[in-house]
């Protein structure tokens, strides 16, 4: 079933959605978030999920173990039952990812952004990332608290909203995040280590590892905005978080012109409706989420 193995793109945590010969779409999907999940986690994850499944393994490098991993799932496992198998795989081992995060991360809890793992990953979306050509709609968010942030109660409302009203622009968008362990962070990387899952609190640092986390955040955004193009910029943030202060810098010093959302007008109307509501449902209000489509469905 397999017509290749890009080695390749093994190497760099990535499958190719093309070198895998898997007939039903749905279970494309399915197989390849499977299989980006495994590569990007610790080779004791791999080992221990080979071993689950009865399968051999004859070499403990990553490579070869995720060769043995891709084989095995499009020719050990009953297609017909990958989406009950992925959600299992999702239960049980993203478990042990977020136990292997908060033990690396421990005690470097705010500045894991200077962490190897980060510096590793916002090398490899910097120097080797590409986007997909058509999501030309880059939508720029801050983090959650909750990873991965697509499961936060947040983003799933959001997304929701997005995909119920949008619409002729929503496989277009590109969804990127300015999170508290830098930026950008594409939505491919969402489910990979180290984004998968992770504790970084800002408000821990001090003003001299602030200023280092807004330089940082500040090359690596200028850096991937010099080599990718989008037609336009949403940045869907607080007006007074740090994440936005750090996108106006760059847009302003690349003269990139974007989309800055909720609009005042519509954070006074939150405000005016009820007095804590922007404070603690501001992002996610009818009234955001309605400006938000509305400009979406208006982009030409």
């Amino acid at each position: 079933m397999v017509s290749k193995i890009n080695r390749r793109a093994m190497s760099h945590k990535y499958i190719d959605i093309e070198t895998l010969d898997i007939p039903d779409k749905t279970n494309r999907y399915l197989v390849i978030d499977l299989v980006r999940i495994l590569d990007s986690a610790p080779i004791w994850v791999v080992t221990n999920f080979l071993k689950n499944n009865q399968i051999n393994i004859e070499s403990r490098k990553k490579e070869k173990l995720m060769e043995t991993v891709v084989f095995s799932l499009l020719n050990s496992i009953d297609i017909s039952d990958i989406n009950d198998y992925h959600n299992e795989l999702i239960g049980k081992y993203d478990r042990m990812i977020i136990d292997y995060n908060k033990r690396d991360y421990n005690g470097i809890l705010g500045t894991c952004f200077l962490h190897e793992h980060f510096e590793k990953a916002h090398f490899d979306i910097v120097n080797n990332y590409s986007k997909p050509k058509h999501k030309n709609i880059a939508f720029w968010t801050t983090c959650s608290s909750t990873k991965p942030y697509l499961i936060s109660d947040t983003f799933n409302k959001i997304f929701a909203h997005l995909k119920d009203k949008v619409d002729n622009n929503l496989d277009n968008i590109h969804w990127l995040v300015v999170s508290n362990a830098s930026a950008p962070i594409p939505e491919e990387y969402h489910r990979t280590f180290p984004f998968y899952a992770y504790e970084c609190d800002l408000r821990s640092l001090n003003k001299k590892e602030i200023e280092i986390y807004k330089t940082t955040t500040i090359e690596r955004l200028h850096k991937y905005l010099n080599k990718t193009e989008y037609d336009f910029h949403i940045a869907y943030m607080r007006p007074n978080s740090i994440q936005a202060v750090i996108m106006k810098t760059v847009m302003d010093e690349l003269d990139i012109s974007y989309i800055v959302l909720p609009t005042q007008a519509t954070i006074k109307k939150i405000k005016s409706t009820k007095k804590l509501l922007w404070d603690f449902q501001g992002m996610k209000t009818k009234y955001s989420l309605d400006e938000l489509v509305f400009t979406i469905n208006n982009l030409n």
